[in-house]
């Protein structure tokens, strides 16, 4: 936090703690993010009560106490995102019951950038060539709290080549719900659901050869992943990020699929493995 005018000391205590955010002027704050404003010195005698009231940049306040309020970080518009944008300023300012400002603080408010997927386990069925995993998705950056947000996969189309072909135009469905986020690991903000990443592959005329590291397909799936705050009753949400899954698959018939910075690798022998439950529920523990 930056204090831009007045000499009052001012503290902001984030709801959710952070290991890795930075401190001083250099802390930033995640979008949704519940942030707590209070003077650090005695409050002037002259024209009590005094209240926080938003200067720019959005969001929302709740005033509390005489000189201390919440303050609920803002999202990002479409239009903001659209310019690239990662971070936004948000001034607050302390006034009195005159409306004349006594401080005037300057907040760095950050969305989502990145989505990755901490691996839970493998997928393969034995016998063919194809392999997965399942993943839990993390948002970074790792120096904010996203707990107030929820997220979901929207729409990719896949471009196949070789024993992938058949992938060729294929649709990624919108999930049918929004994710909550779970807890903050090192990662990031941690989200509360199983990504089944899976590619199978068709068999190359010839037939499969043994030891062979000649690659005869690759796969590519561009699924877009978006956000909203988690109060939101809106429908859709705000697209910050493309999770490509990719796969290669070699003459011998061993494929690695990867998505989100985790991977699997397995070859036709290998046994089976991570295949869902009966309600097609992950088979591994989420963390």
């Amino acid at each position: 936090m930056k204090r831009i005018s007045g000499n009052l000391q001012v503290g902001a205590l984030p709801a959710v703690a952070v290991p890795s955010r930075a401190t001083g002027e250099a802390t930033r704050y995640g979008v949704g993010e519940v942030i707590k404003l209070l003077p650090t010195q005695s409050l002037p005698t002259s024209n009590p009560p005094f209240y926080w009231a938003i200067k720019s940049g959005g969001g929302q306040i709740h005033n509390e106490l005489s000189g201390t309020a919440s303050y609920t970080a803002a999202d990002f518009t479409a239009e903001e995102l659209a310019t690239g944008a990662d971070t936004k300023k948000v001034q607050l300012a302390l006034k009195d019951n005159k409306n004349t400002e006594v401080v005037c603080v300057e907040l760095t408010i950050v969305r989502p950038t990145g989505c990755g997927l901490l691996k839970l386990g493998g997928i393969h069925y034995n016998g063919t060539a194809n392999s997965g995993f399942w993943g839990q998705p993390v948002l970074t950056p790792n120096d904010v709290s996203f707990m107030n947000l929820v997220m979901r996969e929207n729409r990719g189309t896949g471009k196949g080549t070789g024993v992938f072909q058949a992938g060729t135009g294929l649709l990624h469905a919108i999930s049918g719900g929004w994710l909550p986020a779970s807890k903050m690991v090192a990662q990031g903000t941690l989200f509360d659901g199983a990504d089944q990443v899976y590619s199978p592959a068709t068999a190359p005329s010839g037939g499969w050869a043994d030891g062979d590291t000649t690659q005869v397909g690759t796969f590519e799936w561009d699924i877009a992943w978006e956000y909203k705050l988690a109060g939101d009753t809106s429908p859709s949400g705000l697209q910050f990020y493309k999770a490509w899954h990719r796969s290669t698959c070699t003459q011998a018939g061993v494929v690695r699929t990867e998505k989100g910075g985790a991977y699997h690798t397995a070859a036709i022998g290998d046994p089976t493995i991570g295949a869902p439950m009966p309600l097609g529920q992950c088979p591994y523990p989420k963390l």
